[in-house]
């Protein structure tokens, strides 16, 4: 089980600090509202993640940079993104003013990576804004009034149609013969690279010869097909070692290697550190003041 970092760390600076900060969290779900990173740096982690739900980000000031699946965006005021449950994240950089709203959603498409970018126009800005309002409404409230938790659920979905209205078919859009080579074959691998380590599988996705695939890669790239699996692989192996106590056989058998041991000199050869060493140097700390069984509510079954 992994788990859900953010709302782990909301949670541990305690109710009086939520409310004055603009974060509301009802059950699984947590909203922040015109929020500075700003000495609040808890909230990302600096080891790759991957998001647990799905999430909408809209910059209101500043701007930031992440890696999503492996490719590097830069992000600023009115811009606003879709992400899908199990997108990898790693962080870059951001501005001193970096500020922004965050939803999270549950749907049938959370399961699905990739995201959606978009600048609002401005005729579009007042309708965004509406939804926001609407929902730090009903989360902010949920403590003192019991409202159908459909609500949110709908204003949220209402929210995700604006912005992104093809959102739940993300993947075959871009499983699609659109786009450049590379970029399909870098999309295939944030998708099946923790799994799927040969050249073999991403040819005859692409169908392509393998050797064609080796050298367009390389000439696009100047990086190996394999060099970008293992970077894949290798991330994945991280995200489970940190964010969740799984057994480091039990992760080998998640991610399909046919040993531990096969699994452990990969990874020490990719970070000069056995998977216990790498565990015990960034592992999550989960202390926490929320009492065990709510916090299991901030944790989602992969």
């Amino acid at each position: 089980m992994l788990v859900d970092t953010i709302a782990l760390a909301l949670y541990k600076r305690g109710r009086e600090w939520r409310e004055r900060t603009g974060v509301a969290i009802h059950e699984r779900f947590f909203m922040l509202r015109n929020f500075e990173l700003r000495d609040r740096e808890f909230l990302v982690p600096d080891k790759p993640y991957r998001l647990l739900e799905g999430r909408i980000v809209w910059v209101k000031k500043g701007s930031a940079s992440y890696a999503f699946d492996l490719v590097d965006h830069v992000f600023s005021e009115g811009d606003i993104v879709v992400f899908m449950g199990g997108t990898l994240i790693e962080k870059r950089w951001h501005s001193a003013d970096f500020a922004f709203d965050a939803v999270t959603f549950e749907s049938d498409a959370v399961r699905r990576k990739g995201f959606v970018r978009r600048r609002l126009a401005t005729w579009e800005t007042d309708i965004i804004e509406t939804h926001m309002k609407l929902i730090w409404l009903l989360v902010s409230s949920a403590e003192e009034h019991r409202f159908p938790k459909e609500n949110i659920h709908d204003v949220t979905s209402s929210l995700l149609r604006q912005i992104a209205p093809d959102a739940n078919n993300i993947n075959n859009q871009q499983d699609q013969e659109r786009g450049s080579l590379t970029d399909r074959f870098i999309h295939l691998v944030s998708l099946h690279g923790a799994t799927e380590r040969t050249v073999g599988f991403y040819a005859n996705r692409l169908r392509l010869s393998q050797h064609y695939l080796c050298n367009k890669i390389r000439s696009d790239t100047g990086r190996s097909v394999m060099d970008w699996v293992g970077e894949v692989a290798c991330k994945e192996i991280a995200v489970w070692l940190i964010y969740s106590d799984e057994s480091i056989g039990g992760i080998a058998d998640r991610l399909a290697y046919s040993s531990v041991a096969t699994m452990c000199k990969f990874f020490r050869r990719k970070t000069g550190l056995s998977p216990t060493e790498y565990r015990e140097a960034n592992r999550l700390r989960t202390t926490t003041e929320v009492p065990a069984d709510e916090l299991a509510t901030r944790c989602f079954k992969v």
